[in-house]
C-alpha cells in the first residue's frame, strides 16, 4: 500500500499518562481530541502525527518521555524547524490537514498555528484548518 500524501495533524495535550518509561506519543497523550483524529485519519488512509509543543511533529508510534511543556510563542521557529526535519524524513505530503479547538476558545494555541503556518509557507504544502470538535457529518 502506498503513503498517503496527507498529513492529518493535531496538537499535542496537558492530559497525559505520567509513566516515566518512554511511550509512543499515540498513548503518553491521553486526549480524547488526538484519539479521535487519529480514528479519522486511518479511516481516510492519511498519515497522522501530533503537533508536540517539546518535539515538533511526532508520528503515534513514536516514543517519548513525560514531559509538561506548553509551546511558547518565542519557541515557534525552533519547533518549526523540528518539524520540517520529520516532514524532510517522511515523504511527499500535499496537504496537511490541521484540527484544532477555535483559537477564540483557547488563545494559547496559537503558537501551535504558527508553527504550521511556518512549515506550509516554507514547504509549499497546503494547510486546512479544521475545527474540533467535528460536527456529526464529518
Amino acid at each position: 500500500m502506498s503513503k498517503s500524501n496527507i498529513l492529518f495533524v493535531t496538537y499535542c495535550s496537558a492530559e497525559k499518562s505520567t509513566t516515566g518509561e518512554p511511550l509512543a506519543s499515540i498513548r503518553r497523550y491521553s486526549s480524547k481530541r488526538i484519539k479521535e483524529v487519529y480514528r479519522l485519519a486511518k479511516n481516510e488512509g492519511a498519515e497522522f502525527a501530533i503537533l508536540s509543543g517539546e518535539y515538533g511533529l511526532l508520528k503515534p508510534e513514536t516514543k517519548i518521555p513525560y514531559y509538561n511543556h506548553l509551546l511558547q510563542e518565542e519557541e515557534v521557529e525552533k519547533i518549526a524547524n523540528k518539524s520540517l526535519i520529520f516532514l524532510k524524513h517522511q515523504g511527499d505530503y500535499e496537504k496537511i490537514i490541521f484540527y484544532s479547538r477555535p483559537l477564540d476558545s483557547n488563545p494559547q494555541l496559537k503558537p501551535y498555528h504558527r508553527v504550521l503556518e511556518t512549515v506550509a509557507n516554507k514547504t509549499g504544502i497546503e494547510l486546512i484548518k479544521k475545527r474540533f470538535p467535528l460536527k456529526s457529518s464529518e
